[in-house]
C-alpha cells in the first residue's frame, strides 16, 4: 500500500484562497520556554531579524531575511534559530499554497527535516498542525482522520510527547469541525489530560477556549461559562486569558447576566485588535459582530441589531442568534419559526455529513474489493503463466522438428528465387521503356504550365501593387486622424487646465479678502484701545487717580504687544510660506531656554495662576535646532494656555519618553479646555474657539508650519481632561541617558 506524504495533500485547484489561522502567534510563543533577554532564548541580535521577518512573511522581503537569519543561524551555532527562520518561510509558502504548491511542500519538508536533525520536534508538529487544518476544510473527513493519526502514530513511536499532546487537539478540531460535538469534547479533554501529565509548562487555557465553542454549538451555555472561568484561572499569561473573553461575553449574554456582559464587552472587542467605535473593523469581525449584536440588543436598538443578524455566519449560528434575539424582544412566535429552522438546517448539515461519511466509506469499500480482485487476477496470471512455461517446452520440441523440415523446403525455395529473378530482369526492361515515352510527355505539359504560370504572375503582381496604394492611403489617412484627435485632446487639456487656474484665482481672491478682512478687525481692535486710552489721559490726566493712570498705561501696553504680535504674525506667516525663511539650526541648552520662555509670559497669566516647570531630561541636555522658532512655539502655546485659564496652574514640561527618538514639550493647563469636536480645527488659519478674546487666529497655525520646517509635529493630546494639553515635539540628534525628572 502506497504511504501518504504531504504532496498528497496540496490543494487541487488553483483558486483556493482560504487560508485557516487558527494556530496562530500563541503557538509559536508557546513553542519556546526559557529566556535570555527575549522570549525564544535565542541571541538577541537573531532575535532582532526574526521580529521583522515575522512581520513580512507574507512577502520575499520576509522570505530574504528568514534566509540570512538561516545564515547567521547557522554559522554561530543556534539550532533554534535555524528552525524558526523556516517556520517564516514555511508561513510564506502556507500563504501562496494555491499559487506554488511545490514550493510549500519544499517549505514543509525543509521545515520538518531540520525539526527532527536538531531536537527542536515541536517545530516538525507546528507544520503538520497547519497542514491539518487545511484539510479540515478541503478533505474528506476520513482523510483528514488519516492523517492526524498517521502523525500520531509517528509521534508515540518516537516518543514525542508535544507530536501526541497535538494530535489529541487536531483530532478534537476535526470533529467540532465536522460536527461531531461529542468526540471533540473527549478529544479536547484527553489533550488536557495528557498536557497537564506530561507537559506541566505548557499554557492550557487554547484547550479550555475549545472546549467553550463546543459547548457554544451545542447551545449548553452554563457548561461554556465554567470553561472559561477555568481557562481564566489557568492560563499563564495574560494573553492567554484575554483571549477568552469573547466566549465568556458570549455565555454571559446567552445566561441572561447582561450587566457583567457589559463589564467584560470593551475587553473583548480588544481581544480582536478593535475598539468599541471602530464600526468598520467590528463588521468583518464575525465573533466581534455578535458580540455588537448583543449590545444593541441590551441599549434597545432593535432595528440595527435585526440589520446586522443577516451578516452573520455560518447560518446555523445566524438562526441561533435570531431565536435569541426574539426571545429577547419576547416575539416568541417569531422565536418558535426560527427554532424550527435551526433545527432543520442542522439536521440537514448532519444528515449531509452522513451521506459523505457513507459515500466516502463505499468508495473505501469499492477501493478494498477492487485491490482484492487485482491480487486474485494476479494469482490466476501466475497460474497461467506457469501453464505456459509448460506449453512453451512441448512448443520448443515441435520447433526442432518444423526447423529440419523447413532446411528442406529452404534449398527448393532457392531454386524457385533463381527463377523469379529472371522474370523480374525481363520486367524491368519493360517498364524503362515505358518511362521514356512518359518524359516525353511531362515535358509538353511543363512548357504549358510555364505560360500559365507567368500569366498568373503578372496578375499576382498588379494585385499587389493595387494593394500596396491602398495600405499607404490608408496609413495617411489614419495618421492624420491620429493627429487630429492628439491635436483636440491637447485643447481640451488646456481648456481644463485654464478652469482649474481660473478656480485656483478665484480662490486665492477670496483667501486674500478674508485675510484682509479678519486682520482689519483684528488691528482695529487694539489701535482703538490705544487711541481710547491715550485720549483720556490726554484730556482728563489731572482728573485721574494715580491708579487709574496706571491701568489706562497698562491697557495701553497690552494692547501694543498684541499689536505687535499680530504684526509679527503676518510677517511670520508670509515668510514661511514664501518659503525663503531657512531655518538656522544649532546646538542649544534645553532647560535654559524653557526658563526663559516662563519669563517672557510671567505677566499675562492671570490672578491665583501659577507657572510650573517639569522637566524630565538632564540639567545639561543639548539638542541641535533653531532656538528662535522653538521659543517662538513655546511663547505662543504658553500665551494661548495663559488666555483660557483663570485659576489653577500651567505646567510647560520636556520629555524624551513621550514620543521615542525625539525630544517633546508640552503645555498642560487647568482652563476651560476644548471641545473634542473642535481639536481637528485649532490648527486652522484664523480658527478663534472664543470670537471675544483677543488675538489673530494666527498663533496655533504657524506654529504648526514651524513644526514642519524643523521635521516634527505639534497636536492636541485628546486624552486630556482636566482642561487643556498641547504638545510639541523635535527631533534630536542622539539619545543620552535620562536623569531622573525634577520640578522647577
Amino acid at each position: 500500500m502506497r504511504t501518504t506524504t504531504t504532496q498528497d495533500y496540496l490543494p487541487k485547484a488553483a483558486g483556493w484562497k482560504r487560508v485557516w489561522m487558527t494556530i496562530t502567534v500563541w503557538m509559536v510563543m508557546a513553542l519556546s520556554v526559557g529566556a535570555q533577554s527575549n522570549a525564544y532564548n535565542i541571541r538577541d541580535d537573531l532575535y532582532a531579524i526574526f521580529q521583522k521577518a515575522y512581520a513580512a512573511r507574507w512577502n520575499h522581503k520576509g522570505v530574504a531575511l528568514a534566509d540570512s537569519m538561516y545564515q547567521q543561524a547557522e554559522r554561530a551555532g543556534d539550532k533554534k534559530a535555524q528552525c524558526m527562520a523556516l517556520t517564516v518561510k514555511f508561513l510564506n509558502a502556507y500563504h501562496h499554497m494555491d499559487k506554488a504548491p511545490q514550493q510549500y511542500a519544499a517549505a514543509m519538508k525543509a521545515l520538518q527535516d531540520k525539526a527532527l536533525q536538531t531536537g527542536y520536534v515541536q517545530y516538525y508538529y507546528w507544520g503538520t498542525n497547519y497542514q491539518t487544518n487545511y484539510l479540515i476544510s478541503n478533505r474528506p473527513m476520513q482523510e483528514v482522520l488519516d492523517y492526524i493519526r498517521q502523525n500520531q502514530q509517528f509521534a508515540r513511536k518516537n516518543n514525542h510527547t508535544y507530536g501526541i499532546y497535538s494530535s489529541f487537539q487536531n483530532l478534537g478540531m476535526a470533529y467540532l469541525q465536522h460536527g461531531a460535538t461529542l468526540q471533540a469534547i473527549n478529544n479536547f479533554k484527553e489533550a488536557l489530560a495528557f498536557g497537564k501529565r506530561y507537559l506541566p509548562d505548557q499554557d492550557m487555557a487554547i484547550n479550555y477556549r475549545r472546549l467553550a465553542e463546543c459547548y457554544r454549538v451545542m447551545a449548553d451555555y452554563d457548561k461554556m461559562y465554567k470553561q472559561v472561568e477555568t481557562g481564566m484561572k489557568t492560563a499563564k499569561t495574560q494573553q492567554a486569558r484575554t483571549n477568552l473573553l469573547p466566549s465568556k461575553c458570549y455565555a454571559l449574554f446567552m445566561l441572561g447576566r447582561y450587566t457583567e456582559f457589559q463589564d467584560n464587552y470593551s475587553g473583548a472587542l480588544k481581544t480582536y485588535g478593535i475598539t468599541a467605535n471602530d464600526t468598520a473593523r467590528i463588521y468583518k469581525n464575525m465573533g466581534a459582530l455578535e458580540l455588537k449584536i448583543f449590545k444593541l440588543m441590551i441599549e434597545e436598538q432593535y432595528a440595527q441589531a435585526r440589520l446586522l443578524l443577516d451578516k452573520v455566519l455560518p447560518l446555523a449560528e445566524q438562526y441561533r442568534l435570531k431565536v435569541k434575539f426574539y426571545d429577547y424582544t419576547e416575539d416568541y412566535k417569531q422565536a418558535a419559526e426560527w427554532q424550527k429552522k435551526l433545527i432543520k438546517i442542522s439536521y440537514d448539515q448532519f444528515e449531509k455529513m452522513d451521506v459523505d461519511d457513507m459515500t466516502e466509506i463505499n468508495a473505501r469499500i469499492y477501493n478494498l474489493r477492487l485491490d482484492n480482485e487485482r491480487r486474485r487476477t494476479h494469482i490466476r496470471n501466475a497460474k497461467l503463466e506457469l501453464t505456459n512455461t509448460q506449453l512453451t517446452l512441448r512448443n520448443s520440441a515441435l520447433e526442432l522438428q518444423r526447423t529440419q523440415a523447413s532446411s528442406n523446403l529452404a534449398r527448393l525455395n532457392a531454386d524457385n528465387y533463381q527463377l523469379s529473378l529472371n522474370k523480374k530482369r525481363l520486367e524491368a526492361r519493360q517498364l524503362r521503356d515505358s518511362l521514356t515515352t512518359q518524359q516525353a510527355r511531362q515535358k509538353s505539359m511543363e512548357q504549358s504550365l510555364r505560360m500559365r504560370n507567368m500569366l498568373l504572375n503578372g496578375i499576382l503582381v498588379v494585385a499587389a501593387v493595387i494593394l500596396v496604394i491602398t495600405s499607404l492611403y490608408i496609413y495617411y489617412i489614419r495618421r492624420y486622424a491620429h493627429r487630429l484627435d492628439h491635436s483636440n485632446l491637447q485643447l481640451r487639456n488646456t481648456i481644463s487646465e485654464l478652469f482649474v487656474a481660473k478656480d485656483k484665482a478665484l480662490q486665492a481672491d477670496r483667501m486674500k479678502t478674508m485675510f484682509i478682512q479678519n486682520m482689519s478687525h483684528e488691528i482695529r481692535t487694539p489701535l482703538n484701545a490705544i487711541a481710547g486710552f491715550s485720549q483720556v489721559l490726554v484730556e482728563m490726566g489731572d482728573t485721574l487717580s494715580e491708579e487709574e493712570k496706571k491701568e489706562m498705561n497698562e491697557n495701553i501696553s497690552n494692547n501694543s504687544e498684541l499689536l505687535t504680535t499680530i504684526v509679527n504674525d503676518i510677517l511670520d506667516l508670509t515668510s514661511l510660506e514664501s518659503g525663503k525663511y531657512v531655518m538656522q539650526s544649532k546646538p542649544i541648552h534645553v532647560t535654559p531656554l524653557c526658563r526663559q520662555v516662563l519669563e517672557t509670559v510671567a505677566h499675562r497669566k492671570a490672578p491665583g495662576v501659577e507657572l510650573k516647570l517639569h522637566l524630565q531630561i538632564p540639567e545639561d541636555y543639548v539638542v541641535t535646532t533653531d532656538d528662535l522658532r522653538v521659543k517662538q512655539v513655546l511663547i505662543n502655546m504658553m500665551t494661548n494656555a495663559e488666555k483660557n485659564t483663570t485659576q489653577g496652574s500651567i505646567t510647560l514640561a520636556c520629555s524624551l519618553q513621550e514620543n521615542p527618538g525625539m525630544l517633546t514639550f508640552s503645555v498642560t493647563d487647568t482652563g476651560i479646555g476644548i471641545p473634542k469636536e473642535q481639536m481637528a480645527h485649532v490648527f486652522e488659519r484664523f480658527t478663534k474657539l472664543d470670537r471675544h478674546k483677543q488675538g489673530s487666529g494666527l498663533g496655533l497655525n504657524i506654529c504648526r508650519m514651524i513644526a514642519e520646517k524643523l521635521e516634527g509635529k505639534i497636536y492636541i493630546d485628546e486624552n486630556y481632561t482636566g482642561g487643556a494639553r498641547f504638545l510639541f515635539a523635535i527631533p534630536t540628534d542622539s539619545q543620552p541617558e535620562v536623569s531622573k525628572p525634577f520640578l522647577s
